[in-house]
């Protein structure tokens, strides 16, 4: 009889090679305005701090020579600096010498002497590189003929001239933005955002074009022009001389996708230098963004059956191969959750520029850039002559940016708080203690505050007297016992006895002990904050979320997690109520940084987490018990 020959399947076809579909996209912002210099969270003629985002500058530190100095005469500083992962190009000291000509160097840690002419002050700033960096000054001395002292004084300003009318770059057409400053001048960074690109969100972008229009031919150079993706660095076109009319750059981005250049926070930021005194003009920025959208994958044909074997029946042919598969996916991990290794109560208050300057109505002003949740630090006036039986308090000031929170209070009661918008804002006041403390808290987006003065009113007489004496206080509650929110052990770290509008210094959480694979792709982070009131209201929240953000090095990234209230046990009042894990974030949320492992693994990563006091009336402790971090990955 005839053999059962039945041949072997066929095998499957491999998937066909893919391809991109070249794509470009030219787009004007709908968004322009001034970057704000930033301030120095220390300063002071023996030390002062600041931390800087990439290619972003600080304020002015400006140091009195002291008495005796020699001409030329030398400046002595130790620097220290904390650079953040990815950068390459280190920080920039600059000084500014009498001429108005910039003097500088690149800063890294170690000594630093610079010779001078003699000049009245030191008039000093710092420009990141391209990755978030710390720098700390100290030692700071000034050669005389007694010898190397410290400087006789320590204040800070602006270090940057700003745009007017900065919506005037948006469009080409008569409207501009302008600046004036003298020669040497650095004008203020001037940011454009929401760009609405809408490319396909896998597109792989190869090249960014940055197009710029000027009418006047002033010499204008670029110091940088960084282009950001939130808070991600993504590309820099450089620094080159301005042309006149329309002239273009071009970069080369990091790698970004689509996904990131549709973002309303993607943007770019002009930082430029001009030569004279003579009105520089900015009449219309673009973006041009060419990509490659990925097609799809073909997948390869099946195999063709086998033959039937010879003899009496012929056997049937084989099953032909299935279709070859076009690629594979990665594989979804999770890390953690972990604790920190390191926990630190650290002030994080926004200072003044030039305090003194609220003491009375001349025209000159303190003043203070908040962010969102942010915190001033308190003006504390004291000695108000005369005894009024009632009176008022007289504020006179301007805000630029959202209306603010102005909080004030006599000695050690509690805040009282008032909506600020600026000009002329009476409030009453109980005389309650013998000083009064002025701050002011951002919830509705960045503001800049000038108080001219603040004045206590008669209310009988309408007579004003101001305070003879005028410093700076903390406005923020330090956390106790920091070391307990390490470990998920039922301890926390807490601060004692808040009342109405306190809120917390920053509790600072690092070392969270990853180890990622460094070619793992973030895909999301999940947080969980352990934590309770030392006594419960029944249902009634005693304690908001003011602050919630990652960081790196201290330095705050990405989104702002705070605003929510905290989750009442609901039961009947009463003293150590449970322990409540708040979540945020999860498996598809990068809290807008877009993180690498590297920056994950590192020891300097971590959060930094404060709180409000909301209940209207009482007092209470907030207590955190451990913030645990998951980290989710794609390999």
């Amino acid at each position: 009889s005839g053999g059962f020959g039945g041949g072997a399947a066929g095998a499957g076809g491999f998937g066909g090679a893919g391809g991109c579909t070249p794509i470009t996209q030219t787009r004007n912002a709908s968004l322009a305005g001034n970057v704000p210099d930033t301030a120095w969270s220390q300063a002071s003629t023996v030390q002062a701090v600041v931390d800087l985002q990439p290619f972003r500058l600080s304020q002015v530190l400006r140091l009195g020579v002291p008495s005796g100095a020699t001409n030329p005469m030398t400046f002595n500083l130790t620097s220290v600096v904390t650079q953040g992962p990815g950068g390459t190009n280190p920080p920039t000291l600059y000084i500014r010498l009498p001429s108005g000509v910039l003097q500088s160097r690149t800063l890294s840690t170690g000594n630093v002497s610079i010779a001078l002419p003699l000049m009245a002050t030191i008039d000093l700033f710092v420009a990141a590189g391209d990755a978030q960096v710390n720098v700390r000054l100290a030692s700071m001395l000034v050669s005389t003929n007694f010898g190397a002292i410290i400087p006789s004084s320590a204040t800070t300003q602006d270090a940057t001239v700003p745009w007017s009318n900065p919506f005037g770059a948006l469009f080409n057409d008569t409207n501009l933005a302008t600046a004036s400053g003298g020669a040497g001048a650095i004008i203020r960074p001037l940011a454009f955002a929401s760009f609405g690109f809408s490319l396909p969100a896998d597109t792989a972008i190869t090249s960014l074009t940055l197009n710029r229009t000027r009418n006047f031919s002033v010499p204008v150079s670029d110091l940088s022009v960084p282009v950001f993706a939130g808070s991600r660095l993504v590309a820099n076109f450089g620094n080159q001389l301005w042309q006149t009319g329309t002239w273009t750059t071009s970069a080369t981005p990091r790698s970004i996708t689509g996904l990131d250049v549709n973002r309303s926070d993607f943007g770019v930021v002009v930082v430029a230098q001009t030569f004279t005194s003579a009105l520089v003009d900015l009449n219309e920025v673009s973006l041009t963004v060419t990509g490659c959208v990925p097609t799809a994958f073909d997948a390869g044909a099946g195999g063709t059956g086998g033959f039937g074997g010879a003899g009496g029946s012929g056997g049937f042919g084989g099953t032909g191969g299935v279709a070859g598969s076009g690629g594979s996916a990665c594989v979804p991990r999770s890390y953690g959750p972990n604790t920190a290794s390191l926990a630190a109560s650290v002030s994080q208050e926004r200072p003044f520029a030039q305090p003194q300057s609220a003491r009375s109505f001349d025209g000159l002003s303190a003043s203070v850039t908040v962010g969102p949740n942010d915190m001033s630090q308190s003006l504390r006036f004291s000695g108000f002559p005369g005894v009024f039986s009632s009176a008022q308090l007289v504020v006179f000031g301007n805000v630029s940016g959202a209306p603010v929170t102005l909080l004030t209070r006599w000695g050690q009661s509690s805040w009282n708080a008032t909506t600020y918008s600026g000009g002329f804002l009476t409030i009453p006041t109980s005389l309650s203690g013998l000083f009064l403390d002025v701050a002011v808290r951002a919830d509705l987006g960045t503001s800049t505050v000038s108080l001219d003065a603040i004045a206590l009113q008669d209310s009988s007489s309408g007579s004003r007297t101001f305070a003879s004496q005028l410093t700076t206080a903390d406005s923020t509650r330090p956390w106790d016992s920091t070391f307990s929110a390490r470990q998920l052990d039922g301890v926390g770290a807490t601060v004692q006895g808040m009342t109405h509008h306190d809120v917390t210094q920053v509790l600072d959480l690092r070392g969270f002990g990853f180890n990622l694979p460094a070619t793992a792709t973030v895909t999301g982070l999940t947080v969980e904050v352990t934590r309770r009131s030392n006594f419960d209201f029944g249902g009634q929240s005693m304690f908001a979320d003011q602050s919630l953000r990652l960081a790196f090095a201290g330095t705050p990234l990405g989104v702002e997690r705070g605003g929510g209230l905290w989750t009442s046990s609901g039961g009947p009042p009463g003293p150590t109520p449970p322990w409540h894990t708040a979540v945020f974030g999860g498996s598809a949320d990068t809290w807008g940084v877009m993180p690498s492992a590297t920056m994950l693994s590192s020891p300097s990563f971590g959060l930094r987490y404060a709180v409000r006091y909301v209940f209207f009336a009482g007092n209470g402790s907030p207590q955190v018990d451990a913030a645990r971090v998951t980290v989710h990955t794609c390999e």
